[in-house]
């Protein structure tokens, strides 16, 4: 009987192993998901001032071709710049 007892009382070990396993996977899902959002919002970045580079030489090139006024140059200059701050 000694032994019934002890699987009885035994059992909450399984529980207790079971739920504590469940924590750490919870745990590591949580960290994998935090650290793939700031890498992909890090290559948005950098793809979205890539692109705003692009603009700019873009623009640089058609002033300096005389494709637009200066006064268009500056304007659409301002526009990219002021993307820049937010």
């Amino acid at each position: 009987m000694p032994c019934h007892g002890y699987f009885i009382r035994g059992g909450g070990f399984w529980t207790m192993g079971i739920i504590g396993l469940a924590l750490v996977l919870i745990v590591l899902y949580f960290i994998y998901k935090n650290s793939k959002d700031k890498s992909e919002s890090n290559y948005t970045n950098v793809e979205k001032q890539n692109s705003k580079n692009e603009a700019l030489e873009i623009l640089n090139r058609k002033f300096a071709n005389g494709e637009i006024s200066e006064e268009e140059y500056l304007r659409k200059r301002d526009i990219l710049k002021d993307d820049d701050l937010n």
